[in-house]
């Protein structure tokens, strides 16, 4: 009976490994690798993204069950628990004697009637039983893994596949249908990628792929498609952009990653996300691209390096705004345009990779000049003290100069976009009186040229000052030619009674614009000529010339005023004219002996005064009945009513010296000549306009302003005001000619009003 128990235990035993061991072997040491074959399928080679490791597969080996001899066994009938019997003891079965505890203690004895094959059998049910509890439960777990894998098996073989065709180093190299889950490995290491074709095999399910690269010296191509070709052979791929469009993109992702020239290999990233390098002349030797399901956590890696490129980083602090946001990439612009806000100092950096060196800049600030270069984020220019920067010097140094250039270009006021200067030119402008309201900076190749970046101004040199822009003129006295001079530098003879009978002027520009000059005169007997151009002789060897007048025309004539004066006979050297102005006499016969011409920025002042540069017979026979006029102060106002100008003058009976002569308005009635004396000043008087500096003295009548709005003294009441007699007893003046009478000329001075 012992021998045919111990052949029941075993064939349990047996039964149950049997029943046990499919859910002992993991299905996946049976997954198919997505080629039938178990082998990787390569255009170089494909392995699994996260390196070598070993392909799915593997030895298909199972473990039996343990079984413990001593464990207890359960009656599947009774619930009763045999228990093994001890060392040195029999079991129960073994002992007909033996009894058990009965109920309520009574003592109980096995029935000696039970026969060996009847223990038997129970202990064949038993065997069985226990084998109907183990199979449910590995039938269950079996059929959940083979759902799971297969569903993932169809993902790889039937859904998608990538399709990768690559121009690598001169060949074309092709890869079709590379399932799921599988990296596809483009090019290699020492090679050059330069022309990429992606698209997708799909069975049932639409969308497309569509992919984009970074090319040296031409930037970021355009988008290609499902197919399509990128780039050309002979330029080198550095970066790409690769993602998933319609359908497939919903339930698929790709990611993606780049062997970087003298790098290796960048990070893992996806969804059209950078991958590679720009920037950096470092072309991309290797891609690697995989198809994979969809899930919400797929995303670059964070503190991950897929891309990397050559950058600038800038901040400008502007008037009114302060610190502006910091701007970044290979071309950038800081502070404003089109707000009239001057740009107060400038931070810049590069990101130079693994490059070394820096990136220097100096400023040229109002009222200070070129300050000390900085470099690196630290602060060019001020700071709270409202001072404008004017011009800008970059420069790269170390392996940064020898392998890139800096271009910068500067937008300032009422001009615009100046031209582009770089590696530490100057850029702006200085001693012009403009502000610098924008910079833009841009980081390119070594000799790759001017970025070709935006629409460029008229105004295209990249440097103004007052020296870059100069005149050229000379004079024909009688009988000969006389030696050209320039800015500003007098052309003729003075105190020498030598008369000039004609003239001639050029201009000279800085490299970017150019500028034409222009020129009249009046001669006596003769007149006015017509207009020459440079370098033209205007007048003769003959007639005296009496009066110029000078333009300037071209971009030069957007950034510069011309100033001219002359030197008269009996008078000296006039007021300066400018633009097209008389300059000189007319009328009077008096020759000029001399003039000087200088060319002054826009937003700039006058080279000196601008009153009485032109004397007619009005004035000569003002400053001929002034000198025989008194005044108990140095200060004598002359007024000629019908001639309708003012004349201002400083010095003494005999001895006056006319400050400046001007048009003026008129009373409208009746004329009133006679010597006054100036009583009183007035800041501002009327009731619904206002009339400013008021100097009080002429009977009911004063000298004012120009009627203006009440309270304003930008917006005339009406135009048209001065040379006319309309007034209702004053004179009106010009409002800054008004201010000097009001500021100079003390009560007490003589006023004289004639009419001629």
């Amino acid at each position: 009976m012992e021998r045919r128990l111990s052949e029941r235990v075993v064939a349990f035993v047996l039964t149950a490994a049997m029943a046990v061991s499919p859910a002992l072997a993991p299905l996946s040491a049976y997954a198919d690798d997505g080629n039938g074959s178990g082998t990787p399928s390569t255009i170089g080679s494909v392995d699994s993204p996260e390196g070598d490791q070993t392909p799915a597969g593997g030895t298909n080996e199972t473990t039996d069950p343990v079984v413990d001899p001593t464990a207890p066994v359960v009656d599947d009938v009774t619930n009763d628990v045999e228990k093994p019997a001890a060392d040195g003891e029999a079991g129960n079965e073994t002992n007909p004697d033996a009894t058990t505890p009965g109920q309520d203690g009574e003592a109980t004895t096995t029935d000696p009637q039970k026969t060996d094959e009847e223990v038997e059998g129970k202990k064949e049910v038993d065997a069985q039983q226990q084998d109907k509890k183990a199979e449910p439960e590995a039938v269950s777990t079996q059929t959940a893994e083979q759902k799971k894998d297969e569903k993932k098996e169809e993902a790889k073989t039937v859904s998608v596949a990538l399709n990768a065709d690559a121009f690598v180093s001169g060949n074309w190299a092709s890869n079709k249908e590379v399932a799921l889950d599988k990296v596809v490995t483009l090019g290699g290491a020492g090679q050059s990628i330069e022309a990429l074709k992606l698209s997708l095999g799909l069975k049932e399910i639409a969308g497309g792929i569509t992919y984009r690269g970074y090319v040296a010296d031409k930037g970021w191509l355009d988008w290609a498609s499902d197919g399509a070709q990128l780039g050309e052979p002979g330029s080198a791929i550095e970066a790409v952009r690769i993602k998933l469009t319609g359908d497939v993109a919903n339930k698929y992702d790709v990611r993606y990653r780049v062997y970087v020239q003298d790098r290796g290999w960048m990070d893992w990233t996806c969804g059209g996300e950078l991958a590679g390098t720009s920037g950096l002349d470092k072309r991309a030797e290797s891609i690697e691209i995989q198809l994979v399901e969809k899930t919400d956590g797929l995303t670059t890696a964070a503190n991950s390096t897929p891309y990397e490129s050559m950058g600038l980083k800038a901040q400008a602090h502007v008037q009114r705004k302060g610190d502006m946001p910091v701007q970044t990439g290979q071309i950038v612009t800081v502070g404003t345009t089109g707000s009239s806000l001057r740009m107060e100092s400038v931070r810049i950096a590069i990101n130079a990779g693994d490059w070394t060196g820096n990136v220097n800049y100096q400023c040229h600030v109002q009222r200070k000049g070129w300050m000390n270069p900085v470099r690196n984020w630290e602060l060019g220019g001020t700071t709270g003290k409202s001072l404008r920067v004017e011009a800008l010097k970059l420069w790269l140094d170390g392996e940064l100069e020898k392998n890139f250039d800096i271009y910068y270009r500067l937008h300032i006021q009422t001009i615009g976009w100046l031209g582009w200067a770089k590696n530490g030119e100057e850029a702006g402008s200085a001693d012009f009186g403009r502000r610098v309201e924008s910079i833009q900076i841009a980081l390119v190749k070594k000799d790759a040229g001017v970025p070709n970046v935006g629409p460029a101004s008229d105004a295209s040199p990249k440097f103004l000052s007052k020296s870059s822009a100069s005149v050229n003129y000379h004079v024909l006295l009688q009988g000969r030619s006389g030696a050209f001079v320039s800015d500003g530098a007098t052309a003729g003879t003075t105190g020498q009674k030598i008369p000039i009978t004609g003239m001639s002027g050029t201009v000279q520009t800085v490299e970017g614009f150019g500028a034409d000059l222009s020129y009249s005169v009046h001669q006596s007997k003769i007149g006015w000529s017509k207009w020459f151009w440079n370098g033209d002789t205007a007048g003769n060897f003959t007639n005296n010339v009496e009066c110029i007048k000078i333009r300037l025309h071209g971009q030069a004539a957007k950034l510069y005023n011309v100033y001219y004066r002359a030197h008269i006979s009996n008078y000296g050297w006039l007021g300066w004219a400018k633009n097209g102005e008389q300059a000189g006499s007319v009328g009077v016969s008096l020759p000029m002996q001399a003039y000087q011409v200088v060319l002054v920025p826009k937003n700039l002042g006058a080279p000196g005064s601008t009153k009485n540069h032109l004397l007619s017979s009005k004035e000569i026979k003002m400053d001929s009945r002034a000198q025989k006029q008194s005044s108990r102060t140095k200060w004598l106002v002359m007024i000629n009513d019908g001639g309708r100008q003012i004349g201002v003058y400083y010095g003494k009976k005999g001895a006056w010296k006319r400050q400046w002569v001007s048009v003026c308005a008129t009373p409208s009635g009746n004329q009133f000549d006679g010597t006054f004396t100036v009583t009183g000043k007035t800041y501002v008087s009327g009731t619904g306009y206002s009339s400013w500096y008021v100097t009080e003295g002429l009977g009911s009548g004063s000298i004012h302003s120009e009627l203006y709005t009440e309270g304003s003294k930008t917006n005339l009441w009406w135009g048209g005001q001065l040379g006319n007699n309309e007034t209702h007893g004053c004179y009106r003046l010009p409002i800054d000619l008004a201010k000097y009478v009001y500021d100079k000329v003390p009560i007490g001075s003589t006023m004289v009003v004639y009419n001629a």
